[in-house]
């Protein structure tokens, strides 16, 4: 676990202030009880998937995935199980610094904020 400081702005708040971030370089399965707050993910040139965990245990919690490379590869936010972001199972991080912020209401997944539009 290391603190990185990338200032995302978001309903919660300011993250990056003293906020916990794991930094990956390949897939991950965020843990109920992991605690990391940023999941910074370095793609190079393949698709890296972040799943997050399940949306009922983890009620109001604020989890953002960041792109933090130039490479090619892009990131797929996946869901675990039934739930849904926004009605779909997976969304994409094409580009660097490029961010989702979400965050569990009941079975599901809400974007709190994002630096790329979804319709």
């Amino acid at each position: 676990m290391s603190i990185i400081n990338y200032n995302l702005k978001t309903n919660h708040g300011v993250y990056g202030i003293r906020k916990s971030t794991n930094q990956v370089g390949g897939d991950y399965i965020v843990l109920t009880n992991d605690n990391y707050d940023i999941i910074a993910v370095t793609t190079g040139a393949v698709v890296r998937t972040v799943t997050l965990p399940d949306a009922t245990s983890n009620q109001e919690r604020p989890i953002t995935v960041i792109k933090v490379d130039a490479g090619v590869g892009t990131i797929t936010l996946a869901t675990a199980g039934m739930d849904t972001i926004i009605g779909l199972s997976s969304l994409s991080i094409p580009e660097q610094n490029m961010f989702i912020t979400v965050y569990a209401v009941g079975t599901n997944w809400v974007i709190e904020s994002s630096s790329i539009v979804y319709q």
